[in-house]
């Protein structure tokens, strides 16, 4: 704990922040905990106390180990990735619904389709332009839009 004061102090005195301080000692320690602590030139440190001391005293942060995810990066990694597969499957069910939608739609133009007698299907089509089936499926979505069908 003195030497963090002596840190503190120190960065203090010459007016830099301590903004990632806190950071440098979470790195620190996970570097620690992993045995990825390394020199300047990739050796092993002889006196990890001593190197964190002097670089934290120098910086004011302790760089990263390479790969370490600190534990509220990951919680907010896991939070997006929960965030995320909820939006696809509300997605998914929306395109679901929409499908079950139109084919219950289709479904009900073919049967309105079928159900027309002869006479009522001549009505139809009597100012027919294009396809038929184009045509009928207008003419079935204009009365059911009315509600006439």
């Amino acid at each position: 704990m003195h030497q963090i004061r002596q840190i503190v102090d120190k960065r203090d005195s010459i007016g830099k922040s301590l903004e990632y301080l806190r950071q440098g000692l979470d790195h620190a320690d996970a570097a620690l905990r992993l045995g990825v602590l390394k020199g300047a030139k990739g050796e092993s440190v002889q006196n990890p106390c001593g190197y964190v001391y002097a670089a934290l005293m120098r910086d004011g942060s302790f760089p990263k180990p390479a790969g370490w995810v600190s534990p509220e990066e990951q919680a907010r990694q896991e939070a997006e990735a929960r965030l995320q597969a909820l939006q696809e499957a509300r997605r998914l069910q929306e395109e679901a619904a929409k499908e079950q939608e139109r084919q219950e739609r289709e479904t009900a133009f073919h049967a309105w389709k079928a159900s027309l007698t002869p006479e009522e299907r001549q009505e139809a089509l009597k100012n027919r332009i294009g396809p038929e089936d184009a045509w009928l499926k207008r003419i079935w979505r204009e009365r059911t839009e009315q509600g006439t069908e």
